[in-house]
């Protein structure tokens, strides 16, 4: 497992270095970023989903699992309370926030999570990749998301129409139609394998973009950095092995969701807070700070797993 770990680092790191180089020159052109985003999230994540759910499972595997959706959403909702606590204690002026406490609670799910789930623990592992996120992207948008644009003197009306998002409802539509006992053609899922496959590829790529523009507008270490990394990689998955354990989440689950619990912050946190006018440079740096460290992080969660008894 920790072979494991090491060599998907490898990958990251190299393919977010070829990201890195390709927007430093300027060949994948002005919205290099906005592409590939758009091509992980609304084309090769509900791809992957559609091939995991309906070509994995069945009713009664479906039912036995959802049970683990309560330990995310106890975690991240937890983390979020916790992170108001500390932007008092820290003073932070109020453009800043709703970013801190988005940096320390929603990390990187998809385009770092599951990439490094699925090299560390296999294919298996996606399933309950899917459910973190579902936890983790209802969260955001219902209580991150909001505070976030109240940062930038906004109020966010409506946050759950944002919900209808690709995967989401690929997501949703995949259950419902597992429940119902549906199988789709083998021709169908396999043009859907195909497209889930872009997924670690098209977002390293991306992570690798967002990074040379955060570093080309200079990082400079800022107030409550330490604390946000400490929630990061530190707090949230020592809080992640106990809630698991008291919820008696599977031992396939509770991996993930530890591993999950530890990524880098999300990018969306830095994307909203510059579309709403919150202090976007702030975003930026927790986030590029986060997706450096997660790299030395990675192969210690890795070896931690290793050795837990379950």
């Amino acid at each position: 497992m920790l072979q494991s770990a090491l060599e998907i680092v490898c990958v990251i790191f190299l393919l977010m270095a070829l990201g890195f180089l390709l927007e430093r020159k300027g060949w994948l052109g002005a919205n290099a970023t906005t592409v590939l985003s758009r091509l992980t999230l609304r084309v090769g994540l509900p791809g992957l989903i559609v091939s995991n759910l309906l070509g994995q499972y069945d009713r009664a595997m479906l039912l036995q699992g959802m049970h683990s959706l309560l330990a995310p959403f106890l975690l991240l909702g937890g983390l979020y309370l916790f992170s108001g606590l500390l932007t008092r204690w820290l003073r932070l002026p109020q453009t800043r926030r709703g970013v801190f406490r988005a940096l320390f609670t929603f990390g990187n799910a998809v385009f770092v999570g599951l990439p490094v789930c699925r090299a560390i623990l296999g294919e298996a592992a996606v399933s309950d990749v899917l459910l973190f996120y579902l936890a983790s992207t209802l969260l955001w948008w219902l209580i991150g998301a909001p505070q976030v644009a109240r940062d930038g003197g906004t109020n966010l009306h409506n946050p759950l129409r944002r919900l209808a998002s690709p995967p989401l409802v690929a997501c949703l539509i995949s259950l419902l139609l597992v429940l119902a006992g549906f199988r789709p053609p083998q021709l169908l899922l396999t043009v859907a394998s195909y497209l889930g496959n872009l997924v670690t590829p098209l977002s390293m790529l991306f992570i690798g973009c967002t990074l040379c523009h955060l570093f080309s507008h200079g990082l400079r270490w800022q107030k409550g950095y330490g604390l946000m990394l400490l929630g990061r990689f530190v707090l949230a998955p020592l809080l992640c092995l106990p809630l698991c354990l008291l919820l008696r989440v599977p031992a396939q689950a509770l991996s993930v969701f530890f591993l999950e619990a530890g990524m880098p912050a999300q990018t969306q946190t830095c994307l909203w807070a510059q579309e709403q006018g919150a202090d976007a440079e702030y975003a930026a740096g927790g986030v590029a700070l986060s997706t450096l460290i997660s790299l030395a992080a990675i192969p210690a969660y890795a070896w931690i797993i290793e050795r837990l008894p379950i």
